[in-house]
């Protein structure tokens, strides 16, 4: 059963039978969107999701000559129905969305070249440097979204990017 929120009109509402017949059939296709394992997706950065659902409320009313009322219904339509791509997308179906793959390759290479950063600058420790990209590399195979060959290739690599340091004399 899909959880459609009602549209609540009351003596004396501003929604006009229009406007009600608008919100009834963008909740329809909706609804039937998730029945056939479709789905709306904010893509963008999490902040902006408030200001970018307003908008497409506005637009989508202006564009059908609704009301101000009805945009805000519309709004709250999205609001409730749109997902984030995390509630999307699963890890194992990283690969069957090049967009998503890529970027999640683009983060894995930015957070494994600051590690390496913070390593060789001396901000964390080089095991704790390897550590880290281990542990890394370890939730992405588990989760299916590396194999295991491109784990190792990876862990390899950042032990050699990662300076090696010696102490000319024993610490205390």
């Amino acid at each position: 059963m899909l959880d459609a929120i009602p549209v609540e009109v009351s003596v004396g509402s501003s929604l006009t039978p229009s406007d009600i017949e608008l919100i009834h059939v963008i909740e329809t296709l909706i609804t039937v969107l998730k029945k056939y394992e479709f789905s709306l997706c904010f893509v963008g950065k999490e902040e902006n999701r408030s200001h970018a659902t307003i908008a497409i409320a506005n637009d989508i009313s202006h564009r059908l000559n609704a009301t101000p009322q009805a945009a805000g219904r519309v709004e709250s339509l999205f609001n409730h129905y749109v997902a984030a791509p995390h509630e999307v997308v699963k890890w194992e179906d990283v690969g069957r969305f090049p967009a998503v793959g890529s970027a999640m390759n683009e983060i894995l290479k930015k957070t494994i070249d600051d590690v390496v950063a913070a390593a060789n600058s001396g901000a964390i420790s080089r095991d704790r440097a390897i550590g880290t990209v281990n542990g890394i590399t370890s939730i992405l195979f588990q989760t299916g979204a590396i194999s295991l060959s491109l784990t190792q290739t990876i862990n390899d690599e950042v032990k050699k990017r990662i300076k090696k340091k010696f102490f000319l004399f024993e610490k205390n």
